[in-house]
């Protein structure tokens, strides 16, 4: 069985899949470069806001919590403050999360 029908043009090219799989490569990771643009974009909006997020885990001295956007906030922790609102101020912004310092 043919692969393609005797008149389309991938009849008469042959198959590189070396060149499909770098090509697609390269597209997925223009991709998430654009992705973290806009969400660098978007996360920069957020800088010196004030939230109440709700701690979720204390890691490694680090606090994390999520605000009512669903975004991660992290920020350097004295205590324990899971299950709590805290207040935090955004400090900075980064695709993935946002940086911020407990106020009280």
């Amino acid at each position: 069985t043919e692969r393609y029908p005797p008149s389309s043009p991938g009849h008469s090219t042959p198959d590189n899949f070396m060149w499909e799989k770098e090509e697609k490569t390269r597209r997925r990771v223009r991709v998430e470069e654009f992705q973290e643009e806009i969400l660098d974009e978007i996360n920069a909006g957020l800088l010196w806001w004030k939230f109440n997020p709700s701690g979720e885990r204390c890691r490694g001295g680090k606090y994390h919590g999520r605000i009512r956007f669903d975004k991660l906030v992290l920020s350097q922790s004295e205590g324990a403050h899971l299950g709590e609102l805290v207040n935090l101020s955004i400090t900075r912004a980064s695709p993935m999360s946002l940086p911020g310092g407990l106020t009280y």
